[in-house]
């Protein structure tokens, strides 16, 4: 299962950076067109705009724009490629993770991926708005756990 996800996260790697801007727009229009839009209706309605995404590994998470981490996330599928790739290869199943600081829980979700039904999750995260993302996000994970502060 792990090597799958680490060739999902080269492949989209390669993807995103590979390719110019106009080729990723006439791959898929509508998604280069997205993110851009979603920011500059946030920035100029200054609210937070949450938006529904798929991770590289399939997964659905809500994001928060203009967020920094969720722009990317919208933008590519991944965030942080070194930890990432880290967490794909070094967590096994039946592992236990403790994701602390989780915000809005991409690490808690790809650890719950990787870890499985035998695999435990605790997300720990302070702040009121990311606790309430996070919650949304990992609502029907069995294997992960929200831990309050």
């Amino acid at each position: 299962m792990n090597d799958l996800y680490l060739s999902r996260l080269n492949r989209q790697i390669k993807l995103t950076t590979r390719d110019s801007r106009s080729v990723r727009f006439f791959r898929n229009p509508l998604k280069s067109i997205r993110r851009p839009v979603v920011e500059w209706y946030a920035r100029k309605s200054k609210r937070l705009v949450r938006v529904n995404v798929r991770t590289f590994w399939g997964d659905r998470i809500r994001v928060v724009v203009p967020e920094r981490c969720s722009s990317y996330i919208l933008k590519f599928g991944f965030w942080e490629e070194d930890v990432t790739t880290m967490m794909i290869k070094y967590l096994r199943a039946g592992d236990t993770l403790f994701d602390v600081g989780a915000h809005m829980g991409y690490f808690t979700l790809l650890g719950g991926a990787i870890v499985a039904d035998g695999g435990q999750v605790h997300a720990f995260e302070p702040a009121k708005w990311a606790f309430d993302v996070l919650r949304f996000n990992i609502r029907r994970r069995p294997c992960s756990r929200i831990n309050p502060f």
